[in-house]
């Protein structure tokens, strides 16, 4: 503009603001702003949105209040879309008060709360432990027939489950089940079994763990830690026992919050049933060996420090004897031990009893380790303090009452790294395996590999176990491995691993075939996932595809355009009730609208509520587009609607796709209303799009419509008519026709 000597007016300011808010250019946006503010121009309510929601993103939520307060100064009274944008940013940050504050403001300025309000304003209530208002929330939804949506109804029950609220938890679930707009999902089992095993609900919470599994959701490991948990209190050893092997036997990995749970379990039950112990400590000593705990300690010349801030004091203590193994290990090596070695517990202000059974248990051991009075939670002891206490009590001697020996095959293994960060060679991983013995069963070469995050040591520690174990086992092993590869998308090292395999005749099972084909379809490789899949017959075994393995294949087979056995495998999947992923889903609805079956297309839509699968943005857009394309602006119409039901908010692209199946539809009142609400957006209209709505006008002979869009059209600035404009215009309405020859272009 200023090469032309033009000087942006107050509405152009006001648009140019939204502008650079809305494509996150904060200093253009605020640069505009301030400047209005200064020359006292008025600023649209929609330019002040823009701006808040700039802040949100920016994480920067005093900004969001400092604006509000700005159209306060400048007389600009906020609309609903603001207020709903300043309920979303004080929810992302809890500020709960501020939120209440909006809200109240909201309803005394005579705005009605829409489903948009409503939750917005769940979120603080939600993450700032305001069950009550939460809750008060949840009950004027129903009571104004609003539907909430699968995020909504998790946050509820995670905070009934927070605080206890186990009837309201159970009416909300049996809630959302009845009202087929959305179906449970793991986090929302999870919530349910959380809220049961908190509160001593052992049957309830088995119950809702057996529905999880019969409606063919896969238990993880958060929920075996809180069964682990909460039999541990009951002291049920045996279901201990068996709810472990249970999910061992599934391929659940332990993680140390599990490790944990199962030391509490430990000091739950009698000496004399403690049949897990074993199995514990060597969780916890394989845990600390191969680094899944990557920050429990830290080593240099000047100081050795042992860091159990993540760990309660059953799992604390346990790793302290890992550790005070260690120190005995290289002084009786004759290493020379760090001027200082420190130990740091839980220092928060709620652990001050755990604290006093720490240090009380230290002075037990006659350890020379003091307090620190400067330091919260930190306990410190020199090098010669430590040699003369670990000469004292001898290279043999245990160290607790609580827990007499730690994995012992692993405390032979000490490899000699140059610094904490350097990466084992070869050589190095074999004689830290080689530490194991004879007595590493299958189960534990699985937990090993799948909590190494270095890929290259992971395949040394495999081609170690492939020269030890029996070539009946091989093929397991080979699975092991390839789902590494598989979950960091690693496909060609995947591929070429898979390839070795079948080189040394190790005869793949549904489980590699299952590997393999996720491996290619989150690769976006579907002609492999399609070559591998046709494959399976040939290797004669019963082949029955689980869900995933399903799921993968219809959109595999859809990606490539094959609709026969797409639409054939989606047939199996409803018949046997299996679930079916969303990006199944929406590789259906891309297949279908590419052969011209719209019908098709929304009938696989209408399956996802079925399923349970909640479609998102990119569903919705692709369904909208789909629709326009078939002339079926009805079906549009009604998928837009339950998209802003369902709480997401359109952008450019729903806009463009809507507006298109209206004007093809000949929907003239539904199209003007979305031209002009992407006019009040800002957002740009492209060529196509004016020369789609002349169209319509003129085919309705709408003439005064159609001279108002075709202005606006020439003075977009972004877009001028062109022959196609001109042609559609003269041909359709005679009207128009005079008003052109009386305005020369």
């Amino acid at each position: 503009m200023p090469s032309f000597g033009c000087q942006p007016d107050y509405n152009v300011v006001s648009s140019m603001i939204y502008v650079y808010a809305d494509t996150g250019n904060a200093d253009m946006a605020l640069k505009l702003y301030d400047s209005a503010k200064n020359e006292k121009l008025p600023v649209t309510a929609l330019a002040f949105s823009a701006l808040i929601k700039m802040y949100v993103v920016l994480g920067n939520y005093a900004g969001c209040l400092s604006v509000y307060d700005g159209m306060k100064v400048l007389g600009i009274k906020p609309n609903k879309i603001v207020y709903n944008t300043l309920l979303a940013a004080m929810g992302k940050t809890n500020k709960v008060k501020s939120a209440t504050r909006m809200y109240m403001e909201m309803r005394e300025n005579g705005f009605e709360p829409n489903w948009v309000t409503y939750s917005a304003l769940l979120e603080p209530y939600c993450k700032g432990r305001r069950s009550k208002k939460a809750l008060c929330v949840y009950k004027e939804m129903k009571e104004k027939g609003m539907t909430l949506n699968k995020y909504l109804y998790g946050m509820l029950l995670e905070r009934c489950a927070d605080v206890g609220y186990i009837d309201e938890g159970v009416e909300i679930f049996e809630e959302m089940k009845c009202s087929w707009t959305c179906w449970p999902d793991g986090f929302i089992y999870r919530s349910m079994i959380k809220m049961y095993t908190f509160n001593g609900k052992v049957l309830e919470a088995e119950a809702m763990l057996n529905e999880m599994i019969n409606c063919g959701l896969k238990p993880n490991i958060s929920v075996l830690t809180m069964f682990v948990k909460c039999y541990g209190k009951a002291k049920r050893t045996d279901d201990v026992v068996n709810i472990f092997n249970q999910f061992w036997d599934v391929g659940i990995t332990p993680n140390d919050q599990l490790c944990a749970s199962l030391l509490y379990a430990m000091t739950q039950i009698p000496k004399e049933e403690d049949g897990m112990e074993d199995k514990v400590r060597d969780l916890l000593g394989s845990g600390l060996w191969l680094e899944i705990y990557s920050n429990i300690q830290s080593r240099s010349e000047t100081k050795w420090c042992l860091d159990l801030t993540q760990f309660p004091v059953a799992a604390a203590i346990t790793a302290l004897h890992v550790w005070l193994n260690d120190l005995s290990k290289a002084f009786e090596a004759g290493e020379e031990l760090s001027q200082v070695l420190g130990i740091c517990f839980r220092h928060k202000p709620l652990d001050k009893d755990l604290a006093c059974v720490f240090e009380s248990y230290l002075k037990k051991l006659n350890s020379p380790f003091r307090k620190d009075n400067d330091m919260s939670g930190w306990f410190y002891t020199t090098s010669r303090e430590a040699k003369s206490w670990l000469q004292s009590r001898g290279s043999n001697e245990t160290v607790a009452d609580l827990y007499s020996t730690v994995l012992d095959s692993l405390q032979h293994a000490q490899p000699e790294y140059p610094d904490a960060k350097s990466s084992p060679n070869e050589n190095q991983v074999y004689q830290i395996m080689k530490g194991f013995g004879d007595n590493i069963t299958e189960h534990d070469v699985g937990f090993i590999l799948n909590n190494m995050s270095n890929l290259d040591n992971a395949m040394l520690v495999f081609k170690y176990f492939m020269q030890h174990v029996e070539p009946v086992k091989q093929g397991n092993l080979y699975n092991v491995m390839l789902k590494l590869f598989s979950e960091s998308k690693e496909f060609e090292k995947a591929e070429k691993l898979f390839d070795e395999m079948l080189q040394l005749k190790v005869k793949p099972d549904i489980i590699t075939f299952s590997t393999m084909i996720s491996c290619a379809g989150l690769c976006a490789k579907h002609h492999k996932a399609v070559e591998w899949f046709e494959m399976m017959p040939s290797f004669k075994f019963k082949c029955e595809p689980d869900d995933n393995l399903l799921s993968f294949m219809i959109c595999s087979y859809a990606s490539i355009g094959n609709v026969d056995m797409a639409s054939r495998l989606y047939r199996l999947a409803k018949k046997k009730k299996c679930k079916v992923d969303e990006v199944a889903f929406l590789a259906l609805i891309k297949m279908y609208g590419k052969s011209l079956n719209y019908d098709g297309c929304f009938r696989v839509y209408r399956d996802m509520k079925v399923f349970g699968v909640m479609p998102n943005m990119a569903t919705h857009n692709d369904l909208l587009r789909v629709m326009g394309r078939g002339k079926r602006a009805r079906g549009a119409k009604a998928i837009y609607k339950e998209m802003i039901n369902n709480g997401i908010s359109p952008n450019q692209s729903t806009y463009e796709a809507v507006l298109q199946a209206y004007c093809r539809g000949i929907y003239k009142v539904d199209a003007l209303s979305v031209y002009k609400e992407m006019k009040e957006k800002g957002m740009d209209i492209d060529r196509v799009l004016y020369n789609m709505l002349l169209h319509m006008c003129a085919e309705v002979g709408d003439a005064d419509e159609a001279v108002k869009i075709f202005q606006d059209m020439k003075s977009s600035g972004t877009c001028h008519p062109d022959s196609v404009t001109y042609t559609s215009l003269i041909t359709y309405t005679p009207a128009l026709e005079k008003f052109l020859r009386q305005k020369p272009c």
